[in-house]
């Protein structure tokens, strides 16, 4: 969760919640003076290229808002773009047949029924007493049915087949919805539930960019990115940047346009890897960007970098996957997310744009840390039911002493473990 070479301040707890991630951004933004380049209240309304293949300039139209009212619209003309704004912003939430009628008739004298994507979830008290149906096995769906389950009358899950919950969540597990009627919700296997109060989507995001899909005003450029979740386009074939909502493509290394409409180094993303540490991965693919807007000469030719491309989607086909499914995901788990990193690292090492200090770029103690996550998450709630986070933060300070501290709480566990059992 920690960009390299910047760890979490001291006493901060090993599984922090959000006040804490939030405050480590606010520190990594000031230690690295970077809040003179950020403009709250601006946003990129569009964005056209003006211009062919090989050169031109983008034509930028951001709003400066002021309680959702425009008070400026400005226009800048730029030779590179960066997406970089995430993609857990826009909810994917799955068209159920019969909510509208499970909605309007919530049963007299007891919970008003809803039917909400993690998104808008903020409290397990919230959940008290309730009966609850959490969709989905990712991060939401894993941090919901933990902290609903003990304050909730009933937790379910909802899992696709080979999907397990998270290790120490109260739940009953339930396979897919199929579909609502008045009065229940009904599943793949013919099973019901009558008495549910809450339906909680942990059913991920779609991957949209606004600006990319509408030119600036007085503009008769056509949008670079095409928004269609049907497409039959694939990324040998696709006549400008496409969006399924879940995949954006053609893109090399999940960052560089290959749209034929733009030179590779016009538009770029960052952040679109999913199942991946997205703090140091961002920093792995900032590298190679910007080393590539210094000297695009260091990318392969287009055809090689689609070449590339298209070996990565046979090769997860290869595997059972529609590469127009999984779209960004790592799914090779911790080996792939990290494999990833070291190679766009290792890229600019061969090429001499970094020093070769004979490391890998994902830290060994990460690695470590990824294998033992579980073990390491139960240890410290362990550690915080016998009350003693104090003593095990004690004058943890650095990067290694974060690393020391988690092997030795991982061996603290593992031992205890082994006597006593999960």
């Amino acid at each position: 969760m920690t960009y390299p070479g910047f760890p979490f301040p001291p006493k901060t707890p090993l599984f922090p919640g959000h006040e804490y991630v939030e405050q480590y951004h606010v520190d990594y933004t000031s230690h690295h003076n970077l809040s003179g380049f950020i403009y709250l209240n601006h946003t990129v309304h569009a964005a056209g290229w003006l211009g062919n293949s090989t050169d031109g300039q983008w034509d930028v139209e951001i709003h400066h808002t002021v309680e959702g009212e425009i008070q400026e619209v400005i226009r800048r003309k730029f030779d590179h773009l960066i997406v970089a704004n995430g993609h857990n912003h826009y909810p994917r939430l799955p068209r159920w047949n019969g909510t509208e009628d499970w909605l309007a008739n919530s049963p007299s004298g007891g919970f008003k029924r809803e039917l909400i994507h993690s998104i808008f979830y903020r409290s397990p008290e919230h959940y008290q007493n309730m009966t609850v149906v959490v969709v989905g096995s990712g991060a939401s769906g894993r941090d919901a049915v933990l902290q609903v389950g003990p304050l909730s009358k009933k937790t379910y899950q909802s899992l696709k087949e080979g999907s397990e919950p998270p290790p120490g969540a109260n739940v009953t597990v339930k396979p897919i919805i199929d579909h609502f009627n008045a009065s229940s919700i009904l599943f793949t296997d013919g099973s019901s539930l009558e008495s549910v109060d809450a339906v909680i989507a942990a059913t991920g995001y779609n991957y949209l960019v606004p600006f990319l899909t509408r030119a600036p005003a007085n503009s008769n450029v056509v949008p670079e990115l095409l928004t269609s979740p049907r497409t039959q386009a694939n990324c040998s074939t696709a006549s400008s940047l496409v969006t399924n909502l879940r995949y954006i493509f053609p893109l090399y290394r999940h960052i560089f346009s290959l749209s034929p409409n733009l030179p590779p180094t016009a538009l770029s993303f960052i952040g679109l890897p999913v199942l991946i540490a997205n703090c140091p991965s961002d920093i792995a693919q900032s590298l190679l960007l910007a080393h590539a807007l210094a000297d695009p000469s260091i990318l392969p030719p287009r055809h090689k970098m689609m070449e590339d491309l298209v070996y990565r989607e046979n090769r997860l086909q290869g595997l059972g996957y529609d590469p127009y499914v999984v779209g960004h995901k790592m799914v090779g788990g911790d080996q792939e997310a990290q494999d990833y990193q070291d190679e766009l690292v290792d890229y600019l090492k061969e090429r001499k744009k970094l020093p070769d200090d004979g490391k890998k770029f994902v830290e060994q103690w990460r690695r470590d840390a990824r294998k033992r996550s579980s073990l390491l998450k139960r240890a410290w709630g362990r550690v915080i039911a016998k009350g003693e986070s104090e003593a095990w933060l004690k004058a943890i300070e650095n990067e290694s002493q974060w690393a020391d501290l988690m092997e030795r709480l991982a061996d603290w566990q593992q031992k205890w473990e082994d006597g006593h059992g999960q």
